[in-house]
């Protein structure tokens, strides 16, 4: 049966087609480029806006957007029994780690790696107490036990930089609050801070000490199933910019190669289909088409013509 040649209006080229009627196979490679290019690029944008947003809820700040637990770089014996007690973490969903030591050593890399997985926030002390104090204004939406509540019902809580606030006793009243109420949901949480224990204090006890800032209830908590591990070693930002420099990935020039691949199947197959309705013989007037087979049944098929 007879094909026609057909020039496409937008870009000046030619290309075989069948009728309309048996499928309307064939088009132009540039639109269909260009089409398919189209939907690839909303695609990807819509997930990146997604996983962007979801970021956002998570409250992990664009410098962590790429930390996983396989991404961190254990230097020393300690750290590497911490990865791997956040990797159990994320596998049962439970548990309780504290993670001390100075700035720098990928305390709240391990922490976000979790929060990724499980959920929840990674929220600062800071941030905590300042939604916490908004709720004793003129007006607020919200009080105090709301927030509170909530903190001790996400799926998953990181509290990072504990004690670079005043550690008063309403905050310690907080954590201990949010503390024991995650502790009989069995929901997980990590704290973080740049202090250290008392008991490896050098001085016996300083200004510098986590018990300064948590109150003995809580420690006493944590210490009834929780692990705390203490960071040193080299900084943890200095160390990941001594490593090779992961390649940036050019997401269109992918997106197009992608393109190319599809369009170059999809045109193969049309010129199958073709070959196959050229090769078939004109019914005779008033008799029904035949039944077709092989790549052009599949393209019928696929355009939703019966056969």
């Amino acid at each position: 049966m007879e094909t026609t040649i057909e020039t496409c209006e937008k870009h000046g080229m030619q290309y075989e087609t069948a009728p309309r009627s048996f499928g309307g196979i064939g088009c132009c490679r540039e639109c269909r480029t260009e089409n398919v290019e189209r939907f690839l690029v909303k695609e990807y944008r819509d997930k990146e806006d997604s996983r962007l947003s979801r970021m956002k809820w998570l409250n992990i700040e664009p410098m962590y957007y790429d930390s996983t637990l396989s991404s961190y770089i254990a230097t020393t014996p300690e750290q590497e029994k911490a990865a791997a007690a956040i990797g159990n973490m994320i596998s049962t969903g439970t548990g309780k780690i504290v993670m001390l030591g100075k700035h720098g050593t990928g305390k709240t890399h391990l922490a976000v790696a979790v929060v990724r997985k499980l959920g929840g926030r990674i929220l600062s002390m800071y941030e905590i107490g300042t939604r916490i104090r908004a709720t004793y204004s003129h007006g607020a939406h919200e009080d105090e036990l709301t927030v509170v509540d909530e903190l001790a019902s996400l799926s998953m809580l990181a509290i990072d930089e504990i004690g670079r606030t005043k550690g008063s006793d309403a905050e310690a009243n907080w954590l201990s609050y949010i503390i024991d109420k995650r502790h009989v949901r069995g929901l997980p949480l990590i704290l973080i801070s740049n202090k250290h224990a008392r008991k490896a204090c050098k001085s016996n006890g300083c200004a510098d000490c986590l018990e300064n800032y948590i109150s003995e209830d809580i420690m006493s908590r944590l210490r009834e199933d929780g692990t705390m591990f203490t960071f040193s070693g080299d900084d943890y930002r200095v160390t990941k910019r001594a490593m090779p420099t992961p390649e940036v990935k050019d997401w269109k020039a992918e997106i197009h190669a992608k393109v190319v691949a599809q369009v170059d199947e999809e045109c193969a197959e049309d010129a199958k289909a073709i070959a196959e309705y050229k090769a078939e013989p004109e019914p005779p007037e008033g008799e029904p088409r035949c039944s077709f087979s092989g790549e052009f049944k599949k393209r019928l098929a696929a355009w939703g013509t019966g056969v």
